[in-house]
């Protein structure tokens, strides 16, 4: 199951009284958009017990076309890496075995 931003805010708005569905997409789409913003200035952005973000520099290669079989060179760029926590971790274990 894919939960979107849409279920968020209603499980968020159901487990803080008070606070009705569309502030909490509100404070969603708000929380998003500062990481996207801290991200894009070169800072890395940790969220304890979750995950730690942060853009890291990929080198210039040469790859090979799977099905031509030729030589492609590919820019160097930049890629966002996500490191999980232990906690998150844990739960994907958990969920293997």
């Amino acid at each position: 199951m894919v939960i979107n931003i849409n279920i968020l805010a209603r499980k968020l708005s159901k487990a803080s009284e008070g606070v009705s569905i569309a502030k909490a997409h509100k404070q969603i789409s708000t929380l998003v958009s500062i990481i996207n913003k801290e991200l894009a200035q070169g800072n890395t952005v940790k969220i304890s017990k979750f995950v730690t973000l942060e853009i890291r520099d990929k080198k210039a290669y040469v790859g090979t076309h799977p099905k031509t079989q030729k030589r492609i060179k590919y820019k160097a760029s930049k890629q966002i890496h996500a490191k999980l926590s232990k906690a998150l971790k844990q739960v994907a274990k958990e969920l293997s075995e």
